[in-house]
């Protein structure tokens, strides 16, 4: 696990709250190229989404502007890698 002063502002999952090689925190600006990626995988080669076509970079930030820290609507990144964390 990463123990750095600032983990607590990127994780704010408290550690007892983790498993091993999973954090959860709030997805931020920056995350949004590892979610398109997967979404659109999923828009692409499944039918478990109503979406019919791949996001544009533009359309998910339009998407996630949806989201906020606080609130209702809120957007997470979770990370799982056997063997370390990574952010």
């Amino acid at each position: 696990m990463n123990t750095g002063s600032d983990d607590a502002a990127r994780n704010p999952i408290p550690d007892s709250k983790r498993q091993e090689g999973l954090v959860i925190r709030h997805a931020t600006e920056s995350d949004l190229d590892a979610i398109n990626l997967v979404s659109n995988h999923y828009i692409e080669a499944t039918h478990i989404t109503f979406d019919l076509e791949p996001y544009s970079s533009a359309k998910r930030r339009e998407w996630f502007a949806g989201f906020s820290d606080t609130g209702r609507y809120q957007a997470f990144r979770i990370a799982a890698v056997v063997g370390r964390t990574f952010e």
